[in-house]
């Protein structure tokens, strides 16, 4: 069934909803009082992509099968609902009680619900008792009182209403805390009102922890009726979305914490009155599903990451993996390994567009390659002038995934290149490479030029240090000539190293052991003081005949130039002469020559957020502020824009300061 389309645009008019509606949602249930289905608060199709019942039905035997296994145990009865209240570990308890809520176990996930707080007569006093501080807890707050409401106590409810109006009274990012009321630079370490009592929210600005307070803020100023606080909300809210969709995303693509992201605008589609708010917040779900889609291979993150803690390089274990299944399908045994964060995706009325669910299972008519953008992590300090700070590219092609990233400096949380390939029908795997031993560091200096599916990675000298290279164990790592050769069983790799002095296996460390189950180490180390690096040509069925005709190919054709590696220099070119060359430029970007045509990082044109060489995939370019997806005979346009601010100048440290925001948003399914 394809979806009809829809089309929606809202210049800043306020729809009111009686009260009485706030907590009117139907959890349905089947006769083991497992929920099938909810029937959400009313909420006009044109906020809503169109989904198949199929896929509708596929979602919810998801949700159940995580709630089987995660809720209940092997007799039948009901596992522990985390109960956990310090601080922000309400990460874990709240969703952990929508879990057992949505399982029938409505008792024991309210008891939770209604437990009183750690810091309840401390730190919370002056809000009833009821944790509104932390970025984690104040998210799970937002569910717990606008989805399970009608479940609490008449006493619980009231007090909440209580809560909620006295903290949204001034603004909680600039009202100092009662309790601390200053900031205590004594204190040097946690994320409390002790030490941030100038604040009465947790006022951390990284993408999921900004989207926790500032939807919180607005819903709760919103349902309490504090309309100025409101007003200030929904402008940050605006200026977010504005910077998603026209400069991008300071936490880019997070292995760990884009889930986190997606959270809050869940429940900011769910239960936001306002026309914009609510809209801006399905653009922003859009946005993060895309972003999502663009990196997942059946249940395996699948590219470039900033904030990778490198937990996310095998199946079921990170919050991206632990996650998307949820909502893409695929990943096998993803029922085990559910992220509680699943619950709010759980009760949300939200669904990804039909082509953003072709895209990540891949369902493309042939290979695609996408150029990506990412801002600096700071995003919202941005000037006009500014570009992006870091630069992607993406291969996606039938059974795997190869990606790599160039930007100025080094970064210890930046992933800078993911090789990822099918394995089984519900699987996938990755080859990793670092210039050092962190697969999950983007070193200074490094640079990495990639056209499709080849790839040279030229790092600056580093005397005693060795490049890394794992793979899964039972993959067979041949050497012939002066390339290294494995098979996958679906992808084909071939390595040849310069500078360094050959390919060996390692041993991993007791570290490695534990974070890296079932993988093999090589190891390349440096010669003397020269650069060096490697070069990587990846291919699959159907662009040669066999893995022996893929050998004999890259053997007899392929060639990595290194004659000019004392300048920095190396080139690769592959069977069918098309090639890739990377230069190294002290205190820059690389020069990167993609099958004769030089990157220009100082050229806007290539600044776009997303842009598809050979195709139409995918395209959001720079302050332009449209989102356009082809894939599987699925489209899917989304724009947003803020009235005056659709110029190449408009910065997000502009907008800072720009109060009562008009914006024009609209998108077609």
């Amino acid at each position: 069934m394809v979806p009809h389309p829809l089309r929606c645009c809202f210049f800043g008019a306020l729809l009111l909803l009686p009260a009485s509606v706030l907590f009117a949602q139907e959890i349905q249930r089947g006769p083991d009082k497992m929920v099938t289905g909810i029937r959400y608060l009313p909420i006009d199709q044109k906020f809503l992509n169109p989904i198949d019942p199929s896929e509708e039905a596929a979602f919810w035997d998801r949700v159940r099968a995580v709630l089987m296994e995660r809720t209940k145990k092997p007799d039948g009865s009901y596992k522990g609902v985390d109960s956990r209240t310090f601080f922000e570990s309400e990460k874990w308890s709240y969703p952990s009680s929508l879990w057992h809520i949505l399982a029938g176990n409505v008792d024991g996930g309210m008891k939770v619900i209604q437990s009183e707080d750690d810091a309840a007569k401390s730190w919370h006093q002056h809000t009833e008792g009821i944790d509104l501080f932390p970025g984690f807890t104040v998210q799970g707050q937002v569910a717990k009182y606008f989805f399970s409401g009608n479940l609490m106590t008449p006493e619980y409810k009231s007090r909440m209403d209580r809560a909620i109006k006295q903290w949204t009274a001034t603004n909680p990012r600039t009202t100092p805390h009662p309790v601390f009321k200053k900031y205590n630079p004594e204190i040097k370490d946690g994320w409390g009102p002790d030490r941030f009592g100038n604040k009465q929210v947790d006022t951390r600005r990284t993408d999921a922890m900004w989207g926790f307070t500032g939807t919180a803020i607005y819903l709760f100023a919103e349902a309490s009726g504090n309309e100025a606080v409101r007003q200030q909300a929904k402008d940050e809210i605006l200026r977010y979305v504005w910077s998603l969709y026209n400069v991008g995303m300071g936490e880019w693509d997070s292995s760990t914490y884009l889930p986190f992201s997606v959270a809050p605008y869940l429940n900011l589609h769910a239960y936001a009155k306002d026309p914009e708010v609510r809209m801006a917040a399905k653009l922003a779900l859009d946005y993060y599903h895309v972003a999502a889609a663009l990196k997942y291979r059946k249940g395996l993150f699948s590219g470039t990451s900033k904030r990778d803690y490198g937990n996310a390089y095998r199946m079921n274990s990170g919050g991206f993996n632990t996650y998307f299944p949820l909502i893409f399908g695929g990943g096998k045994d993803f029922a085990k390994s559910a992220d509680m964060y699943a619950a709010y995706a759980m009760i949300s009325p939200y669904r990804p567009p039909a082509a953003t669910l072709a895209l990540a299972r891949r369902k493309l008519s042939k290979s695609m390659e996408v150029l990506a953008s990412k801002p600096a992590y700071q995003s919202w300090e941005m000037t006009g002038e500014a570009g992006p700070s870091f630069f992607e590219t993406l291969f996606l092609a039938k059974s795997y995934d190869l990606s790599s990233v160039v930007g100025k400096g080094g970064a210890d949380d930046i992933a800078p290149f993911r090789l990822t390939f099918d394995r089984g029908n519900d699987s996938a795997a990755v080859f990793l490479a670092s210039s050092r031993s962190r697969f999950c560091e983007k070193f200074e200096g490094d640079g990495i030029g990639q056209y499709r599916n080849l790839l040279v990675w030229l790092s600056p000298p580093a005397d005693g240090q060795s490049f890394r290279f794992a793979l899964p164990t039972g993959i067979a790592v041949s050497g012939d000539g002066n390339w290294q050769f494995a098979d996958t069983g679906t992808a084909w790799i071939a390595v040849q190293t310069f500078g360094l002095e050959g390919f060996s296996s390692v041993s991993p460390d007791e570290k490695e052991k534990k974070d890296f189950p079932d993988t093999a180490f090589f190891s390349a180390k440096r010669t003397g003081s020269s650069a060096g690096g490697f070069a990587l040509l990846v291919a699959e069925k159907g662009d040669y005949p066999s893995f022996g005709a893929f050998k004999d190919a890259v053997k007899t054709k392929a060639r990595v130039d290194s004659k000019r590696l004392a300048e920095k220099s190396v080139r690769l070119t592959a069977p069918d002469d098309t090639f890739v060359e990377v230069r190294l430029v002290e205190g820059s970007l690389p020069e990167i020559n993609r099958n004769g045509e030089v990157r220009d990082w100082s050229d806007s044109q290539n600044w776009k957020l997303w842009q598809t060489v050979n195709g139409d995939l995918v395209s959001l370019g720079w302050k332009e502020g449209t989102l356009r997806l082809a894939c599987d005979s699925r489209t899917y346009t989304g724009s947003f824009t803020i009235e005056g601010w659709q110029k190449p100048d408009a910065s997000p440290k502009d907008l800072e300061v720009t109060k009562n925001l008009k914006a024009e948003a609209a998108f077609s399914d």
